[in-house]
C-alpha cells in the first residue's frame, strides 16, 4: 500500500520539500503519481518514459539527490523506496538517471557538482 497519506510538505533552505512523516523500508512503494501527463519535462515535473512527464501536486516537491530515496519506475507513475527511509528524510530522486533533459541548471546539495554534466557522481560510489 503506498504511503501518500504520510507524505508532507515543508520548508528549508531549500524551499519546499517533500518529506516522510514515518519510516518505511527500501522496496516499498511509496507514491502511486496522479496528475497530468505532459509530453514535455518541466521544473516540476517527472518523468515516467521517453515520451511521458507527470505533474503530481507531491511529485513537484521531490528534489535531485545523488544518493536518492526513491527510484521512478519505468512503466508506471509509482515512487519506490530506494533505501530505508526514515521519518523525516526528504524524498528525492536522481535527475541524473531519471531525465533526459534537465529544464534549468543547478548545484547538486550533495556533492557540488553542477547538474546537468556529463557521467554520474563519483561522490557516492
Amino acid at each position: 500500500m503506498p504511503y501518500s497519506d504520510y507524505i508532507r510538505i515543508i520548508r528549508n533552505t531549500f524551499g519546499k520539500v517533500a518529506i516522510m512523516s514515518i519510516s518505511a523500508p527500501k522496496g516499498d512503494l511509496i507514491r502511486i503519481m496522479n496528475g497530468y501527463f505532459v509530453q514535455y519535462p518541466t521544473q516540476t515535473s517527472i518523468r515516467i518514459s521517453d515520451e511521458r512527464h507527470i505533474e503530481d501536486n507531491i511529485g513537484r516537491f521531490i528534489n535531485h539527490s545523488c544518493s536518492p530515496t526513491l527510484k521512478v519506475d519505468e512503466f508506471q507513475p509509482y515512487l519506490w523506496a530506494s533505501k530505508d527511509i526514515l521519518s523525516s528524510m526528504p524524498l528525492t530522486i536522481n535527475y541524473l538517471k531519471n531525465e533526459k533533459f534537465i529544464s534549468a541548471p543547478f548545484v547538486c546539495n550533495d556533492c557540488g557538482q553542477w547538474v546537468p554534466r556529463e557521467g554520474g557522481c563519483d561522490y557516492y560510489k
